[in-house]
């Protein structure tokens, strides 16, 4: 019996899965390997909102938690940077790009 291929999607949520410590760290992977610069400001939003979330949880952070969500946010801002600079230069090349027009 030959093995069914599993979607990228299926692939993807079981390496993010698999590889998290935290809850949290799942949503900030999936903002990381978004390819679609469109959908990836909607993920590094859930995940932004995730670790906010997680700061305003009653249980008590252990140090290696702490240590995570930190570098979990400033890795988020560097990485919404490049994202919206990528999604304006995609725009700008729509925009810019020569208009046809009927006659000529």
């Amino acid at each position: 019996m030959r093995p069914t291929r599993k979607s990228q999607a299926e692939r993807r949520s079981r390496l993010t899965r698999h590889n998290t410590e935290f809850p949290w760290q799942a949503l900030v992977y999936d903002a990381f390997v978004e390819a679609n610069p469109l959908t990836a400001l909607g993920k590094i939003n859930l995940a932004e909102r995730a670790i906010s979330s997680r700061l305003c949880s009653p249980v008590p952070l252990v140090l290696r938690e702490h240590v995570a969500l930190t570098d979990a946010l400033w890795a988020l801002r560097r990485w919404l940077e490049v994202q919206r600079r990528v999604k304006e230069t995609k725009l700008e090349l729509v925009y810019s790009a020569p208009r046809r027009t009927l006659c000529g």
